[in-house]
């Protein structure tokens, strides 16, 4: 009984100090492609850990868009790697949290399975690594220095101040989970043009979103989806008999999509405006 009790004591002042170590860092920085993939957030790994660790309280920032405050001062984050030991029959992967010198603050627990499926493999041991973290009850304790220097929020990986939350969090919807996903955007904006093939665009904020967007490509039965660095599910594509040409919508709007020359090209009618822009897509 004695032995039991202390055991539990042991534990509980391990996982207590592991989560104090955690709990001085603001950030965590994860890449847009782990260093084991050859693609851009393969099999949606960099937008599956980010939402994981936001569950978590934690926020996330993409290594090629860092807020304001980490870019001027890295040390506010730790940075994510992604350890691959997988086999031919098994996938392995944990995760290591380095600190702004490069120290090893944390490390999870290895997630293993032995799924067919490339993608649902990868998913379901990136949830049962990234399980360690959730017993670590992360909460954000700032260094006395840092307390009285105004607080930024994260909004689809900007930064704004706290002046600017207040005006526009009531305008702006959005929804990241795995069974819904959603992005509403009720600001006003002024009527933009772009130049693309000498056509004129119409006032469209949503539309102007897309072409100022990346968007990453995520396989579905019927083609793929799109989604943003959320993740939200942005337009949804639909295969036809011609290769690098889909059926495309996104809200109201139904359109095509299309490769031609390396360029990504969004269509689609406004009345009797043709509306066509350029996407930036990552398969």
């Amino acid at each position: 009984m004695i032995r039991n009790l202390l055991s539990f004591i042991i534990m509980l002042t391990v996982c207590g100090s592991i989560s104090a170590q955690l709990n001085p860092y603001k950030y965590v920085i994860v890449p847009v492609q782990f260093e084991a993939f050859d693609q851009t957030n393969k099999y949606s790994s960099s937008t599956l850990v980010k939402y994981l660790l936001q569950q978590e309280g934690i926020l996330v920032a993409y290594d090629n868009d860092l807020p304001a405050d980490l870019a001027s001062n890295r040390c506010l984050g730790l940075k994510l790697k992604m350890e691959d030991n997988s086999g031919m029959f098994s996938t392995k992967v944990r995760f290591i949290f380095r600190d702004c010198n490069g120290a090893e603050v944390f490390t999870t627990k290895t997630g293993s399975n032995k799924i067919k499926d490339y993608k649902e493999a990868y998913a379901a041991a990136i949830r049962e690594a990234l399980q360690s973290v959730s017993a670590l009850g992360y909460q954000y304790q700032p260094a006395a220095e840092d307390k009285d220097k105004g607080v930024t929020v994260s909004f689809k990986d900007d930064v704004r101040s706290v002046e600017e939350k207040t005006a526009g969090d009531k305008a702006v919807i959005q929804e990241a989970t795995p069974e819904a996903q959603r992005y509403e955007d009720k600001r006003p904006v002024p009527s933009t043009y772009t130049k693309a093939g000498g056509i004129a665009t119409g006032s469209s904020r949503e539309a102007d979103d897309l072409s100022s967007e990346v968007l990453y490509a995520q396989t579905t039965d019927t083609g793929y989806q799109l989604v943003d660095s959320t993740p939200a599910i942005r337009v949804r594509l639909f295969k036809t008999s011609m290769p690098q040409v889909y059926l495309a919508t996104y809200g109201e709007l139904q359109g095509l999509v299309y490769e031609k020359d390396g360029t990504w090209t969004w269509e689609y009618y406004t009345g009797d405006t043709l509306v066509t822009k350029e996407l930036n897509i990552k398969f």
